[in-house]
């Protein structure tokens, strides 16, 4: 790594460049003091030709590139740093499954270079002095930008709020009971009203109704043939519905995230109409994961415990839905929900292991490889698509969202509260901007080899599957935090 870092900066040189929002074609980009100094045309040989030049007897040589370290990307796609708004680093309480260091160098490995990590630890993240934990252990890995997601409820145990204050007070601006939901609808409630208040919140809800969720796989024909109890789809859709009417009645900004049901999209879509005629676009939100996008429920016949995950693999119908959600603009972002485990604890019957895939390193390659090109019936999957929900349209979720007559603290009740703001990605490529960006050889194959991963979970059901999309490198302000 040490080779290719310098103190006057980098150009990119001939890379293909994907802005965040459009492809522009090959451009040179440079890169100063952390941020996107300049994306020119592409230029000549001549422009970085070392010239020798003769001044008061010396010899001197002489470059347009002024000494910055040139990086050749003819061939090669340049792209905002991927941002995934869901994943489990297990710090603190499981470091024996990853912990921020390998997790945020995982992250980088597979592009990433920001990640929120969900609050489902030990201690969870319902105090302050947990995600003042998180962040600076982050800042001392310094791969990626790591966010902690804060819980809803005291001990995700869905009975008193969090202290949903300080957290906010301490960079947290995500919230979330992931791992389950929040059980009582009225602590819910009652906790996206209060969020409602504190700017550039989002919540960001595992959608399941627990007395429907008791099975290892999705409640079906698969499960029928297996023997094994089921997890009912209506867990999800009835949660869903919940958790979409609450934060349309509080006004309070929410995603159904890691979406595995096709009836929970049609929720979705009712819950974007319902907030665009109240004036509050961008209010409900959805994700879902790569897994869900591959998969179905006939993968646990196959892999068995490395396609367990929760919500579960559902059917064809539910992907094919789910594909085409991606193409129409249902979904607001792509999210790995990375979730390594050790490979005794999956070794367990199925009952038993716990649910969860790693993902980080692999999610864009199996979906370049596999997704990319294929029609739906909303279009086809453009590689455009998914790098904007996996660049652009994440940073954007976790902007400020303009409120429209929604309660707010007033500057009274702010004025001794200070609330620590975290920088993400940008999610885009423009001068000013600062220099998170992933090079990408975009039509490199490779294959999956657990074997070969930077984080410690080795918990996947692609080993040996094919893969396009070699990450190359990844800055992180400017700097290489990540080379192959």
């Amino acid at each position: 790594m040490d080779k290719l870092n310098n103190g006057n900066g980098f150009i990119i040189r001939g890379a293909e460049v994907f802005d965040g929002e459009k492809m522009l074609g090959p451009r040179d980009v440079e890169i100063t003091g952390g941020q996107v100094s300049g994306i020119h045309p592409p230029r000549g040989d001549e422009y970085y030709a070392t010239v020798v030049e003769e001044a008061l007897g010396r010899q001197l040589e002489v470059s347009a590139a002024a000494g910055r370290q040139v990086i050749d990307g003819r061939g090669k796609l340049l792209c905002p740093g991927f941002i995934d708004l869901h994943c489990h680093l297990r710090d603190p309480g499981q470091t024996w499954k990853e912990d921020i260091f390998s997790g945020s160098a995982a992250a980088a490995a597979g592009g990433f270079t920001t990640v929120v990590c969900m609050p489902n630890t030990d201690p969870p993240v319902d105090d302050p002095t947990v995600a003042d934990y998180i962040h600076e252990r982050a800042r001392r890995a310094g791969r990626c930008r790591v966010l902690a997601a804060g819980c809803l409820s005291r001990g995700r145990d869905g009975t008193q709020l969090a202290d949903l204050a300080g957290l906010y007070a301490a960079g947290v601006r995500v919230f979330s009971d992931d791992g389950s939901d929040t059980d009582d609808p009225g602590v819910f409630l009652n906790a996206l009203e209060f969020l409602s208040m504190l700017s550039g919140t989002r919540v960001l809800v595992h959608a399941e109704v627990p007395k429907l969720a008791r099975g290892v796989m999705h409640e079906g024909r698969a499960s029928a043939l297996l023997g094994h109890d089921g997890i009912h789809r209506l867990s999800e859709e009835i949660a869903g519905a919940r958790a979409i009417l609450s934060a349309l009645s509080a006004g309070q900004p929410l995603q159904i995230t890691h979406i595995s049901s096709a009836g929970t999209l049609s929720l979705v879509r009712y819950g974007k109409e319902q907030a665009r005629h109240a004036g509050r676009d961008g209010l409900i939100t959805a994700d879902t994961t790569f897994n869900h996008l591959l998969l179905t429920d006939e993968a646990i016949a196959q892999y068995g415990t490395l396609a367990k995950i929760n919500p579960p693999l559902r059917t064809e119908e539910d992907r094919q839905a789910l594909l085409a959600a991606l193409v129409d603009g249902t979904l607001d972002a792509l999210v790995t929900d990375h979730a390594p485990h050790t490979a005794d604890e999956k070794a367990q019957e199925l009952q038993y292991a716990p649910f969860g895939i790693a993902g980080f390193e692999v999610a864009f390659g199996l979906i370049n490889r596999h997704l990319v090109g294929r029609a739906t019936p909303a279009g086809p999957v453009t590689l455009e698509c998914v790098l904007k929900l996996m660049t652009s349209a994440p940073a954007d979720l976790l902007k400020p969202l303009a409120t429209a007559e929604v309660p707010s603290l007033g500057v009274e009740a702010l004025a001794d509260f200070h609330p620590r703001v975290l920088a993400h990605s940008p999610g885009r490529i423009a001068e000013g901007t600062v220099a998170d960006l992933v090079l990408i050889d975009v039509d490199r194959d490779w294959q999956v080899d657990p074997d070969k991963f930077v984080g410690k979970g080795r918990n996947t059901p692609f080993a040996g599957w094919d893969a396009r999309g070699v990450v190359e490198l990844t800055f992180l302000s400017g700097e290489i935090v990540h080379h192959l």
